[in-house]
């Protein structure tokens, strides 16, 4: 197993925007699959900004097997129909974390360009929030304690957008 007198501290005291390359490191130092499963299954979805370490992410899950927080759902297999919620010109197609559920991918859209998006600096004003739509090729975990339904991915393909999220300008709101 994970180190978790070494780990635990140091994952809980990042913030989740921080979060990830703490996460990475631990999937380095243990080398046993269980052990990487723990820190996947226990610290994954709690991650923000996993862009930078997607690629290194990806091989450590694979290098785990299959992971999960829900061990009493079925394994999730490949192909699957997943979501995301992401910014328009976002390269989905080396993201990491997606979802079984369209309104989960919805809320991810409404949380990028509103406050929390912005206090985790990924508030943008000149693209738009979508929600894409692809088939996981390879799914390398399913991670359900938060509701989210999310899917880690090892590919996917056919990644269409679906959906935009249109707001309206405060002085039309009124």
């Amino acid at each position: 197993m994970y180190d978790e007198a070494k780990w635990d501290h140091p994952l809980a005291m990042a913030g989740s925007e921080n979060r990830a390359p703490v996460l990475l490191a631990a999937l380095l130092s243990t080398p046993e699959p269980e052990g990487k499963r723990a820190l996947l299954a226990g610290w994954f979805s709690v991650c923000e900004a996993l862009r930078p370490w997607a690629v290194e992410l990806r091989e450590q899950a694979r290098l785990a097997g299959y992971f999960t927080d829900a061990p009493d759902e079925p394994v999730i297999e490949a192909p699957v129909t997943v979501y995301r919620g992401a910014w328009e010109d976002d390269d989905t197609s080396i993201a990491i974390s997606w979802t079984l559920k369209r309104e989960t991918a919805e809320f991810f859209c409404r949380m990028i360009s509103g406050p929390r998006g912005a206090f985790l600096g990924l508030a943008r004003e000149d693209v738009v929030p979508h929600v894409y739509q692809a088939t996981a090729t390879e799914v390398l975990g399913y991670l359900n304690g938060r509701d989210e339904a999310e899917v880690v991915v090892g590919g996917v393909e056919d990644v269409e957008p679906i959906a935009a999220l249109v707001t309206v300008p405060k002085e039309v709101a009124g």
